[in-house]
Protein backbone atom coordinates (compact mmCIF):
# COMPACT_ATOMS: atom_id res chain seq x y z
CA UNK A 1 0.00 0.00 0.00
CA UNK A 2 0.89 3.44 -0.54
CA UNK A 3 1.85 5.44 2.65
CA UNK A 4 4.17 8.37 3.60
CA UNK A 5 7.37 6.97 4.76
CA UNK A 6 10.03 8.88 6.87
CA UNK A 7 13.69 7.79 5.99
CA UNK A 8 16.55 8.23 8.01
CA UNK A 9 19.32 6.24 6.57
CA UNK A 10 20.65 9.41 4.95
CA UNK A 11 20.38 11.58 8.29
CA UNK A 12 23.70 12.41 7.98
CA UNK A 13 24.11 13.91 4.48
CA UNK A 14 20.87 15.05 3.90
CA UNK A 15 18.52 14.64 6.73
CA UNK A 16 15.12 13.01 6.85
CA UNK A 17 12.87 12.64 3.85
CA UNK A 18 9.62 12.40 3.76
CA UNK A 19 8.07 10.54 0.48
CA UNK A 20 5.15 8.78 -0.54
CA UNK A 21 6.37 4.77 -1.11
CA UNK A 22 4.67 1.85 -1.09
CA UNK A 23 5.69 -0.33 2.12
CA UNK A 24 5.47 -3.70 2.73
CA UNK A 25 4.55 -4.42 6.57
CA UNK A 26 5.46 -7.73 6.44
CA UNK A 27 8.87 -7.62 4.66
CA UNK A 28 9.51 -4.12 6.93
CA UNK A 29 10.60 -2.63 3.56
CA UNK A 30 9.40 0.43 1.42
CA UNK A 31 10.18 0.82 -2.21
CA UNK A 32 10.33 3.81 -4.26
CA UNK A 33 11.40 6.99 -6.02
CA UNK A 34 11.53 9.59 -3.09
CA UNK A 35 11.73 13.36 -4.19
CA UNK A 36 15.62 14.14 -5.69
CA UNK A 37 16.32 10.80 -6.24
CA UNK A 38 17.03 9.72 -9.35
CA UNK A 39 16.26 6.26 -9.36
CA UNK A 40 13.74 3.81 -7.85
CA UNK A 41 15.25 2.05 -4.59
CA UNK A 42 14.36 -0.06 -1.72
CA UNK A 43 14.78 0.81 2.14
CA UNK A 44 14.42 -1.95 5.37
CA UNK A 45 14.06 -1.91 8.63
CA UNK A 46 14.89 0.96 11.03
CA UNK A 47 16.02 3.05 7.45
CA UNK A 48 12.41 4.21 6.96
CA UNK A 49 9.55 4.70 9.86
CA UNK A 50 6.32 5.49 9.33
CA UNK A 51 5.75 8.20 12.44
CA UNK A 52 7.74 11.41 12.13
CA UNK A 53 8.26 10.70 15.76
CA UNK A 54 9.81 7.21 15.39
CA UNK A 55 11.70 9.00 12.47
CA UNK A 56 13.42 11.64 15.12
CA UNK A 57 13.90 8.96 17.66
CA UNK A 58 15.72 6.58 15.14
CA UNK A 59 17.71 10.08 14.36
CA UNK A 60 18.79 10.74 18.44
CA UNK A 61 19.84 7.05 18.39
CA UNK A 62 22.38 7.77 15.28
CA UNK A 63 23.61 10.67 17.02
CA UNK A 64 24.23 9.66 20.21
CA UNK A 65 26.03 6.41 18.40
CA UNK A 66 28.05 8.39 16.14
CA UNK A 67 29.39 11.00 18.91
CA UNK A 68 30.11 8.27 20.83
CA UNK A 69 32.34 6.97 17.69
CA UNK A 70 33.92 9.98 17.40
CA UNK A 71 34.85 10.38 21.12
CA UNK A 72 36.52 6.89 21.01
CA UNK A 73 38.80 7.75 17.60
CA UNK A 74 39.45 11.52 19.46
CA UNK A 75 40.98 9.27 22.15
CA UNK A 76 42.75 6.97 20.50
CA UNK A 77 44.49 9.79 18.23
CA UNK A 78 45.00 11.80 21.41
CA UNK A 79 47.08 8.56 23.34
CA UNK A 80 49.33 8.67 19.66
CA UNK A 81 52.65 8.80 20.52
CA UNK A 82 55.73 9.34 18.07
Amino acid sequence: MMQKVFITKYFFSIGIIESVMEVSLEARSCYGKPDGFPFYTEFYGTDFHLTKEDAVKDCEKRKEKKLRCLEKQILKIKKMSF
